[in-house]
């Protein structure tokens, strides 16, 4: 019955995670909430940042640490386009922990590669040649940044990005589009 109540109900699918709290002690309770939680998998109660309420396994979470900050920095559109997901603009843990079992996905370094990857509409010749044709200051910045934080997840420091993050980013980097003084333009 909630489920077909957040199917019904915007309102409600919004709430729907909050409804349903942190996992209880009491078994009755605990049989139930698990029952809700798995139907809620096929329930757009999920609001992200481009594309309305989407599905749990249709949000992309955005973490913390460099990987947050590589989920600032793209359009949340071009992440839509090239991951096929939608991230959410959850920061608390436990809902985080609900949607991780309910489908939803950390934004890592595969969708990074991604988006520097996507030529479509708005980036036909790539986000990072995009951002270089351009000419803006704020453009040239952006590409600055995307290689600081490229180098931050290559070379993690202090455990803030794990080595198997960390070398997948490595395996993918040569392939990509990162250096628009390259292109025959």
């Amino acid at each position: 019955a909630f489920a077909n109540a957040c199917k019904a109900s915007a309102e409600i699918a919004a709430k729907a995670l909050s409804l349903l709290g942190e996992p209880v002690a009491e078994p009755f309770w605990r049989i139930a909430r698990d029952g809700i939680l798995e139907q809620l998998s096929g329930v757009a109660c999920i609001e992200t940042l481009s594309a309305g309420y989407r599905k749990p396994s249709e949000v992309l979470l955005r973490g913390s640490g460099v990987l947050r900050r590589a989920t600032e920095m793209f359009p949340p559109e071009i992440v839509m386009l090239s991951c096929g997901r939608s991230l959410c603009n959850i920061s608390d843990a436990a809902e985080e922990r609900l949607l991780r079992k309910l489908g939803a996905e950390y934004f890592g370094p595969q969708h990074i590669c991604s988006c520097i990857a996507y030529a479509g509409e708005h980036w036909p010749l790539g986000w990072v040649s995009s951002l270089w044709q351009s000419g803006a200051r704020e453009n040239i910045q952006a590409i600055t940044m995307l290689y600081n934080l490229l180098g931050a997840i290559a070379l993690p420091e202090s455990g803030l990005v794990t080595e198997s993050t960390a070398v997948d980013l490595m395996l993918r980097l040569p392939k990509l589009p990162l250096f628009p003084l390259l292109s025959d333009k």
